[in-house]
């Protein structure tokens, strides 16, 4: 895992061999100074420079020329480039502002695993339902209404809507994770534990599911065991897949700004590092108001402990970190 304090980016104008120039541009970065932020960026810009003119012609057409300014999951692997806002000397874990606002444990080895309801099945039975049933709508109102796709996409969308529920509800009645995803993490954990002695996991409740944190052992974000588990208790495809490329796992420890009333959007003021002094005082300012709306609200909530395996103490100093961040232990509502 990597999250750099400080950024930079090296640019230089390189002649094509048709004769006209392109720019290519790379980021560099440094835990420690931003003049080694500066030789890194120039550095990996010279490396690219070497790769290129090496590949003739035919690489001008794939290079890529510059890279996304992403603050996280990136597909190329380039670090996590959020905010830093709380770093503890002898745990494996940097607590950053997300790209809404909320505050994420990001750690190497301990391994956390959200299980949501999988709202995306239920939703695209919804989407496609109100599509469909908007379509509809539209074709069978009379056509001598000059108002006639106008009430046909409101029937329509009165009929995907009942369509939509009842597609719901048979989601939910045949899979146990769609009726009630606390309850079907908690069981496939104990399942997984019960062969496996030395195993012990600590189950939360969240908004919508559940989250999982293995405090028996470390893991490395590309562990053939980790995979194993992700997989048994379905947690997201692309959590796991952003997870290998940062190398890291994580897990958000505030509320959703939505959840508790903030209604503006995070003024980020562009990705981080951010220099601009207005924008950074419009950024301080969303801040003050979210660290209050937040102060009555819970990330999730500490339901058991599930295996009978001993805790490691490195993974249980991360775990008593994100019990404080996340109010796990609290009566809070969660959000």
């Amino acid at each position: 895992m990597l999250v750099p304090r400080y950024w930079s980016e090296a640019s230089q104008r390189e002649r094509r061999p048709d004769g006209s120039q392109t720019v290519v541009r790379r980021f560099g970065w440094s835990s420690s100074s931003q003049a080694d932020a500066d030789v890194h960026a120039r550095r990996r810009l010279e490396e690219a420079l070497a790769v290129l003119r090496a590949g003739g012609a035919e690489a001008f057409e794939s290079f890529t020329r510059r890279e996304r300014t992403v603050a996280y999951g990136g597909p190329d692997g380039l670090p996590i480039r959020e905010e830093i806002v709380l770093e503890r000397p002898g745990v494996d874990a940097v607590v950053t502002r997300n790209a809404y606002g909320a505050l994420c444990l990001n750690t190497t080895r301990a391994m956390f695993v959200d299980v949501d309801r999988p709202l995306s099945r239920v939703g695209g039975y919804g989407c496609a339902a109100a599509l469909a049933g908007a379509a509809v709508g539209a074709i069978a109102a009379p056509a001598w209404l000059g108002w006639h796709v106008a009430v046909g996409v409101a029937v329509g969308l009165v009929g995907a809507g009942l369509l939509g529920s009842a597609a719901r509800r048979a989601v939910e009645q045949r899979d146990p994770q769609a009726r009630d995803p606390l309850r079907w993490a908690t069981e496939r954990t104990r399942t997984w534990c019960d062969d496996r002695p030395v195993w012990r996991v600590a189950v939360y409740e969240t908004p919508h599911g559940a989250r999982l944190l293995p405090v028996h052992a470390g893991f490395d974000a590309d562990d053939p065991e980790a995979a194993a588990f992700m997989a048994f208790v379905r947690a997201d495809p692309l959590y796991v897949r952003i997870g290998r490329t940062q190398k890291c796992f994580r897990a958000r420890v505030s509320p959703k700004p939505w959840r508790v009333g903030i209604e503006a959007h995070f003024r980020t003021g562009g990705t981080w590092p951010v220099r601009d002094a207005g924008k950074l005082a419009a950024r301080a300012a969303w801040v003050a108001a979210y660290d209050v709306a937040s102060r009555g609200h819970a990330s999730c909530r500490l339901v058991e402990l599930v295996g009978t395996g001993r805790a490691d103490a490195g993974i249980d100093a991360v775990r008593r970190l994100h019990d404080e961040l996340a109010r796990a232990t609290s009566s809070l509502p969660l959000a």
